[in-house]
């Protein structure tokens, strides 16, 4: 029999167990009713100042709050809070014992809170917003990490419907995420396998049962009659999982369960220190030399790069607290975040386990934060506190650029001062203020000395103002002027600029400013002082001041002192433009652009006469912000509008700051998206010999290289610099000039001793060429410096081809040759082989025409320095044209010994070491060479011996890029070149601000260096490669950025080697593939083949097609043209050889119709415009020379020549290529399944140097 319920002196029924959520907040408005709400909600005292009055009714409401809730209780339940008189306490208790906490509950919860739907003829919106309300509360109350995970398990099941429920008020209405989550789960199936049944209790479903075959169709098992929240093939499935979960501890994402999420940290109580990635979370950062931190496993280290402070706001279940971790090492190699939990004992906090929870408590047990365990890590959820990285400790020097090269102590008293807003975080404890910029813009003579001194007797603005024109500028700004008249008000130092075009304007601008300053300030000008210029003396500017009642001051003739103030302005004006324009690399034209932004930051700075006010503050009695302020010449990103642009367009264009808008605030364009980790873009200084050109004159003046050296110390952009000397000047101003000098001096002393020329006086009818010194330094395998070379140069330039000369001849073997015959030779046969340097390689020729040269520069003969060099006929200096038999060939061969020559190396092999020490001798008697024994390093290539096995790499010339371009910013590239990359169209000549930058940069060097790499020894980037050059001559900032990638790809797999010893059979197999119409701008296809050597790669290609084809068929069968003859070159070299048995070629296509276009001689409308050199091939197939065979295009190694590859395919092809990877010592090989998984682990490349912030445009 059923009791009845207890009567309530309330209107709502007593707590009976099951009623607890709505008791609660029928519960809650009594209290408030009542005014006992305040001691549930905060334990406060009794001011100890109260009266006696106030003393008693604050007991009295406190009892009251006890009594209130004793009475709305059901009596079997007082027991509960029988021992206690506290209402709070008693509050807590009920809490605690009735609140429903289970899974099963939330469950129910999130149900019924994604379920709810808006009736319009029941409720009101007002009505259904509360039902939504109420729901969400509830949610509240479980711990937030149950939330996520329910809401994660509960994905399947949700159903929401857009039109039932208003996202934008939900999603402010519960902010844990769930609607982006179920936003993207629209597509789940509905949950019809299960409805709520309102008899039982919640969190209980009653099944439905349907026919065999019928009902919905499940997502998992694919069967009818049930969804996929009740598969139960899926709940096994999940159950395994979980056990392995709960059963391993590893610290891997894919076993962990752990997620990578970058706001994460993990408390470790092993570890020793706090460890983090990001570099941006730090403050206080400090850069460390190179060092490791040793791991749990004892074997693996980590690189520790730097060490500071990070603030992190830790997203507790009791609200948000912010911690400060210190000494934090950073990391970029460590997949995790982790808090040490030896630091937080040595701080002095406790810490405290219990049920899944990680409780981190203060030294008086006061509560700080918790951690939560997920599978066996305990995770700290949150978010760094970035405000405090971003604006701690500005530098000094970054805000002396921002305000254009004004004095740094002036700066330093604003900031004492707090003259204006936005340099409250500035470091100004600096002891270098030193501008290398300004010391070469501002530079001036010795000041003579100080007789007199200005005094200021004005006492409110517009009391008196200078006037001053300058001009002409002896470059035309991009609006065309040629002056500027600077107007600089007396009291407040506030500064006007106006440029114009021509002096006649000076009277209008005046009126101008006159008209707008008086009504600004509501006061009237009562004099200008000015000089004696006639734009300033003619009759209507003195009319007009005379009727306006505007006392007229001049100065004396020729006394411009007497005017300082404006002469003063004029000459800072310009010494700032001229630091801004060298600071920021931009032309001379952009001169008006930076006297504005000048004048602009001039006015927000302070002045010696203003008491530490700034001039704005005067003028307006308002004090001004900088903030706004950034590098002059720095890099934007200006937002496109929708209306201007299509879908497929940038959202954005890149664009350079060069001054602010004058007649609204903020810069000239709105929506600017800053970039702070690009670099500016100012002339770099190119030492490359592959840009430099021949120069006409010998001598340079000392003005241009001292502007050159101060140009190389002043721009922190500077990308790249090296050791290596460009001109004979530079040498004696070289630390290592004692060195050049003595390579120098051999280089003489080798000419005399060849008697290259005689000294002859010069004639009317002679035509005397140039000459100049070219410096190189060589380097070991081990890029370790082994010499010092000068070479004598004559400026060739200067003949005549057919009439001087009618060939430009060198010896220089194909290096793939070199390639070739090392593994056949040195792999195959087993030869020995030995490297040699020629000493003078061009001075054993034979010329049939007398040449005069100038002496040498530094070597000139004393007292016979106006004589000339009349060169002999038996020698020959680098750089002249002449006839292509005067020279030899690259390659020789006699019985059992082969040479190959490139211009002064020469590698000999041979089948026994005494037939090598013979041909060694013979050498020697004919020329005069320096023996380096077996080949190691040559033409930039190395030749690593591992075992038995030779590996070829270019890890020396990689370190040298990586010297050479430290300063480019880093990044983790796996392919050098991503599938569907779109590349822009070449740059047009009228955008201005894209040639701007884009001439600063060494675009060309970066791809030379580059195709240097892919030709001969990385296939993997010649596609990229050949791609990225045919934008040099109109490249974009995009362009820059893939160019970038590329050499960060080559960096991040520096040890990728070839294994020349790999050489299971010695058949020649050629590979061909080409990419129809893959050139979207002009239709041009692109061919690319790769030769093997065995299983070694020796020649590969990517090209662009030099015709348009009109089929896939023609495109094929112009690539198979180019790979024919390539291997045809190679064949003959091995027939001639005969040194192996000659196998017949093989030549794998994967275009069946152009296979048998190739093998058939027919021609059609269709075929018949094609070339005839194109089809040899079929006189060739016709003779056996090679055979032509069908493969499948996923097995085609030229694939990834010819068009960008997913990265799982263009892996397998480096498997391939690239069969082993050897570590650096050499002491360990890795097979290609390691190299592989390398890649994806490879190390970390720092960020670009800290320059200043780049923003703006025009």
């Amino acid at each position: 029999m059923n009791m009845p319920a207890e009567s309530s002196p309330f209107a709502f029924p007593k707590l009976d167990g099951s009623n607890y959520t709505s008791w609660k907040e029928d519960m809650k408005v009594v209290l408030m009713d009542r005014g006992c709400w305040s001691f549930i909600i905060e334990d406060k005292p009794c001011p100890e100042q109260a009266t006696e009055k106030e003393k008693f009714e604050y007991d009295w409401r406190k009892q009251r709050c006890y009594t209130i809730i004793y009475q709305g209780i059901e009596r079997k339940f007082l027991p509960l809070i029988r021992y206690t008189t506290d209402g709070k306490e008693a509050w807590n208790i009920l809490k605690t014992n009735f609140e429903p906490t289970s899974k099963a509950r939330l469950a129910v919860l999130i149900d019924e809170f994604f379920e709810l739907k808006f009736n319009p003829v029941e409720e009101t919106i007002g009505i259904f917003c509360k039902r939504v309300d109420e729901k969400k509360t509830q949610i509240e109350e479980f711990n937030h990490l149950e939330v996520e995970k329910q809401l994660v398990n509960e994905a399947g099941r949700i159903q929401l419907k857009q039109k039932d429920l208003n996202l934008d008020y939900t999603e402010d209405a519960y902010t844990v995420g769930s609607f982006r989550l179920q936003e993207t789960s629209k597509k789940s199936s509905e949950r019809s396998g299960a409805v709520l049944d309102p008899s039982r209790n919640p969190g209980q479903y009653r099944k439905i049962h349907y026919p065999k075959g019928m009902g919905p169709s499940c997502e998992f098992c694919s069967r009818k009659g049930h969804d996929a929240s009740k598969c139960y093939k899926k709940q096994n499935k999940e159950k395994k999982q979980a056990f392995a979960s709960e059963t391993s501890f590893c610290g891997t994402n894919q076993a962990s369960g752990v997620s990578t999420d970058c706001n994460l940290f993990l408390i470790d109580t092993a570890a020793t220190s706090h460890f983090c990635y990001e570099r941006d979370w730090f403050k206080n950062f400090k850069e460390l030399k190179t060092t490791k931190a040793l791991l749990a496993d004892k074997k693996s280290t980590c690189e520790v790069e730097g060490i500071g402070d990070i603030d992190f706001i830790v997203q507790d279940f009791k609200g948000n607290v912010k911690i400060t971790l210190k000494d934090v090492l950073y990391t970029p190699n460590m997949r995790r975040n982790l808090i040490s939990g030896a630091r937080m004992d040595i701080a002095g906090l406790k810490i405290i386990w219990s049920n899944n929870v990680m409780r981190i408590c203060h030294s008086n047990n006061e509560y700080f934060f918790s951690a939560f365990r997920r599978d066996m890590f305990y995770i700290v959820s949150g978010y760094p506190l970035l405000d405090s990285v971003m604006y701690t400790s500005v530098d000094l020097n970054l805000i002396h650029k921002r305000l254009c090269h004004v004095n740094i102590p002036l700066i330093k008293d604003m900031c004492k001062n707090k003259s204006v807003k936005g340099l409250e975080k500035v470091n100004i404890k600096i002891d270098n203020e030193s501008c290398i910029a300004c010391n070469v813009g501002k530079a001036t003579r010795t000041s003579l000395k100080k007789n007199y001194a200005y005094k200021r007797v004005t006492k409110s603005v517009l009391d008196k103002v200078h006037m001053d024109l300058w001009g002409p500028a002896p470059v035309n700004s991009l609006g065309g002027s040629k002056y500027f008249l600077s107007i600089i008000d007396d009291f407040s130092r506030k500064i006007d600029v106006f440029t114009l075009k021509s002096k006649s304007e000076v009277f209008s601008i005046f009126k101008e400013y006159l008209s707008r300053v008086q009504r600004e300030l509501g006061r009237k000008l009562k004099s200008v002082r000015t000089d004696n210029g006639l734009e300033f003396c003619h009759k209507d500017f003195e009319t007009f001041l005379r009727n306006l009642g505007i006392k007229i001051e001049r100065t004396s003739f020729y006394t411009p002192e007497l005017s300082g103030i404006a002469e003063r302005f004029n000459r800072s004006s310009m010494e700032a433009v001229r630091t801004m324009l060298q600071d920021s690399g931009l032309q001379p034209r952009f001169w008006a652009e930076a006297l504005h932004a000048y004048v602009h930051t001039k006015n927000r700075c302070s002045h010696k006469l203003t008491e530490g006010k700034t001039p704005m503050e005067i003028w307006s009695g308002h004090k001004p912000s900088i903030r706004h302020c950034r590098t002059f010449g720095s890099l934007a990103y200006v937002y496109v509008p929708t209306v201007n642009r299509n879908k497929l367009q940038p959202k954005a264009k890149i664009g350079i700051l060069v001054g602010y808008a004058v007649n609204r605030r903020g810069y000239r364009r709105n929506k600017l998206a800053f970039d702070p980790n690009q670099f500016n873009f100012k002339p770099t200084k190119t030492n490359t010999r592959f840009e430099e050109k021949s120069e006409c004159h010998n001598e340079t003046s000392s003005d241009s290289v001292d502007e050159a050296s101060f140009v190389n110390d002043i721009f922190q952009h500077e990308i790249y610099m090296t050791e290596i000397p460009k001109t004979f000047k530079e040498t004696q101003i070289s630390p290592d000039k004692e060195k050049w000098d003595k390579a120098m001096s051999e280089e003489i002393k080798l000419m005399q001793n060849r008697k290259v020329w005689d000294l002859v006086e010069p004639k009317s009818n002679m035509k005397i060429l140039g000459c100049r010194w070219v410096y190189n330094i060589k380097h070991d395998e081990k890029n370790n410096v082994k010499k010092y070379k000068s070479r004598l140069v004559a400026q060739g330039f200067k003949q005549r081809p057919g009439v001087d000369f009618t060939d430009v001849f060198a010896p220089l073997v194909n290096f793939d040759i070199i390639k070739f015959l090392f593994v056949l030779l040195v792999c195959i046969l087993g030869w020995n082989h030995c490297q040699i340097d020629v000493k003078g390689a061009y001075l054993y020729g034979n010329l049939d025409i007398p040449i005069y040269m100038q002496q040498p520069e530094g070597f000139a003969v004393k007292g016979c320095e106006h004589y000339v060099c009349r060169l002999h006929i038996n020698e020959i200096l680098f750089g002249l044209g002449f006839h292509q038999n005067e020279l030899y060939n690259d390659l020789y061969t006699k019985s059992n010994c082969i040479l190959l020559v490139y211009v002064d190396d020469i590698v000999v092999f041979s089948k026994s070491q005494s037939d090598l020490e013979n041909s060694i001798l013979n050498i020697k008697i004919k020329l005069e060479i320096t023996e380096l024994g077996p080949v190691r390093y040559l033409l930039g290539v190395n030749f690593e011996r591992i075992g038995n096995s030779v590996y070829l790499h270019q890890n020396t010339y990689i370190n040298k890029l990586k010297t050479r371009f430290k300063n480019l910013p880093r990044r983790r590239i796996t392919l050098p070149l991503k599938v569907g990359c779109i590349l822009p169209d070449r740059v047009k000549e009228n955008e201005i601000i894209e040639t701007e930058l884009m001439r600063q940069i060494p675009y060309k060097t970066l791809i030379g260096c580059s195709s240097f790499i892919a030709n001969r020894s990385r296939p993997d980037i010649a596609f990229a490669v050949n791609t990225m050059s045919q934008f040099c001559n109109g490249y974009t900032y995009h362009h820059w950025t893939i160019v970038v990638d590329i050499l960060n790809y080559v960096f991040n797999t520096m040890y990728y080697k070839i294994n020349l010893s790999d050489t299971r059979n010695t058949r020649l197999t050629m590979y061909s593939d080409s990419s129809w119409g893959c050139k979207l701008n002009d239709r041009h296809s692109t061919s690319g083949y790769i030769m093997l050597f065995g299983n070694v790669p020796i020649t590969w290609k990517s090209q662009k097609q030099k015709c348009i084809a009109l089929s896939s068929m023609e495109a094929e069968f112009i690539a198979l043209t180019e790979s024919v003859k390539c291997i045809i070159w190679y064949s003959k070299i091995l027939k001639e050889l005969n040194l192996i048995d000659f196998r017949m070629p093989e030549l794998y296509c994967d275009s069946q119709s152009a296979i048998h276009f190739s093998k058939n001689n027919i021609e059609n409308s269709k075929t018949k415009h094609i070339e005839v050199k194109y089809k040899f091939v079929r006189k060739l197939l016709y003779d056996k020379e090679f055979e032509l065979n069908y493969i499948n295009s996923k097995e085609n190694l030229a694939d990834f020549l010819t068009k960008p590859l997913v990265k799982e395919k263009f892996l397998s092809v480096i498997k391939v290529i690239f069969q082993k990877y050897s570590v650096t010592d050499g002491a360990e090989c890795w097979n290609s399944n390691e190299l592989v998984q390398s890649l994806n682990e490879s190390i970390s490349l720092v960020n670009f140097h800290d320059v200043a912030e780049v923003t703006a445009l025009v």
